[in-house]
């Protein structure tokens, strides 16, 4: 996601700017994010895809653009916070290129919450959105 383009429809702040230049251009030892959040007291864990990675159906990339943007519903920001929700699309986009592409459905965990956070990326004409599974 660039600058300027919109969050839950809403043109990102400053603070999420700077978030999102962070997260892509530092990383600290082995890779890890720089990811600090009041609403999250851990990362959530990625959850192994239920189709194989080989599959063909493992395609997608998570990559927003203007055609497919990025969103998240009101309850999975408020359960993860922007920041988690930020850093977690990041890690789905690392995933992504490493594994030539994705199922559109991917799960995160975290211990200290209630639901798992979901990002699934719609086809042509569709978003990526992060929601919680009760949002489904």
């Amino acid at each position: 996601m660039r600058p300027g383009q919109t969050f839950s429809g809403k043109t990102l702040c400053t603070k999420c700017r700077a978030f999102l230049r962070t997260t892509h251009q530092q990383k600290l030892d082995a890779g890890t994010l720089l990811w600090n959040s009041a609403t999250v007291t851990e990362f959530p864990i990625l959850r192994p895809q239920e189709i194989p990675l080989d599959d063909p159906q493992s395609c997608e990339m998570f990559t927003p653009s203007t055609e497919k943007p990025f969103v998240a519903t009101p309850a999975a920001i408020e359960m993860y916070g922007h920041e988690t929700i930020l850093a977690c699309l990041s890690v789905l986009q690392e995933a992504a290129v490493r594994e030539a592409g994705l199922d559109y459905l991917q799960v995160f965990e975290s211990s200290d919450k209630q639901e798992k956070l979901w990002f699934i990326e719609d086809g042509s004409g569709g978003a990526i959105t992060a929601l919680l599974p009760s949002d489904y």
